[in-house]
């Protein structure tokens, strides 16, 4: 069966306001850090991530895109794929 609350409470040991400069440095118009990740799916997802990052001995990551309408597709790829480099040699806190 699906379980609809997750058994405990994870969160990400990355330091969040260094990475959110780091996307805003990249081109981002807005950026938010949030301890919501926005609805049932999406804190789902960030729970798995978070869950399957514990177990492997990395950081997780869940980072909401903007809608098309409101920033191009093109121009979100650009922005995450500047701001990759950034986090992918980010420790944790």
């Amino acid at each position: 069966g699906v379980e609809l609350e997750p058994p405990r409470d994870l969160e990400t040991d990355l330091d969040l306001d260094s990475l959110a400069a780091a996307l805003q440095k990249a081109g981002a118009p807005a950026v938010e850090v949030s301890e919501d990740a926005g609805g049932y799916v999406c804190e789902r997802v960030y729970h798995a991530v978070l869950a399957l990052a514990e177990d492997r001995g990395v950081s997780g990551l869940f980072l909401h895109v903007p809608p098309a309408e409101t920033l191009a597709p093109d121009q979100q790829a650009t922005i995450v794929s500047r701001f990759l480099p950034t986090l992918m040699t980010r420790r944790s806190t």
